[in-house]
């Protein structure tokens, strides 16, 4: 069985569809919404061949399990969120009523702004208010990637991403993209910035451990695959020779 560990606004949406094209569904199960997660999980068929959703790496039975999961660098995560649950959410009111992002996160303290590539990866739980993540949540953390063989991708990488998955076999079928990934392309302010990177100061040392590792992996890729993520790239002029799908 395969495992997407959705961490919020980290091309899940893409990856979604991308589960639908690969598996069936009666082979796929998903967790989503705001109902209880645990009592999603608790209906959950294991006998599925994926699982996939917003749960915690302590929230789901993985023994035997090939997991998997995006990363993004945590203040575009946080931009985007933010951006996001302006629109539509039931956060949406409180953003309304705060002056920016730093306001709205110091008015309410969200815990989805603190260090969310750690509580997901780490298993915090939900009792662990803002600001509480450490040193110790950040080992346990890694500590999961190394003893569960996570495979961590990336938001920033998602054509080496999509290749990787694919020789991971968590993915058969590939596209060919027609544009880059929701990427956040209005700069913010170098104070906002500053500020969520010391928010998630230990989501920061997370990403560049994790990025590591998948530079790793990255490096073994044979020619065929580097050509698979150049075809894959965003670029418009590769996209208007290269049209078919691996």
């Amino acid at each position: 069985m395969n495992i997407f560990m959705h961490i919020p606004k980290t091309a899940g949406s893409s990856i979604r569809q991308l589960i639908k094209r690969n598996y069936n569904e009666n082979e796929r199960y998903s967790v989503y919404g705001y109902d209880s997660i645990n009592s999603k999980l608790d209906k959950a068929n294991y006998n599925s061949k994926i699982i996939y959703g917003h749960f915690k790496i302590n929230q789901i039975d993985f023994k035997g399990a090939k997991i998997f999961t995006f990363f993004r660098k945590p203040y575009s995560r946080c931009i985007s969120l933010y951006n996001y649950t302006k629109k539509s959410h039931p956060e949406s009111n409180r953003i309304r009523n705060s002056s920016n992002l730093i306001d709205y996160i110091e008015k309410y303290l969200p815990v989805s702004y603190d260090n969310p590539l750690i509580r997901y990866t780490a298993g915090v739980k939900n009792h662990e208010e803002f600001g509480s993540i450490n040193e110790q949540h950040l080992l346990n953390a890694k500590k999961n990637i190394e003893s569960l063989n996570i495979t961590v991708c990336f938001v920033e990488e998602f054509s080496k991403s999509l290749v990787l998955l694919q020789k991971e076999n968590f993915l058969k079928k590939i596209p060919y993209l027609k544009k880059n990934v929701g990427l956040y392309k209005k700069r913010e302010n170098t104070q906002t910035i500053e500020y969520l990177d010391e928010l998630n100061k230990y989501d920061n040392q997370l990403y560049n451990y994790a990025i590591n590792r998948f530079n790793k992996s990255v490096n073994e890729f044979s020619f065929f695959d580097k050509g698979k993520v150049f075809i894959n790239s965003p670029n418009k002029i590769v996209q208007k020779f290269f049209k078919w799908t691996f």
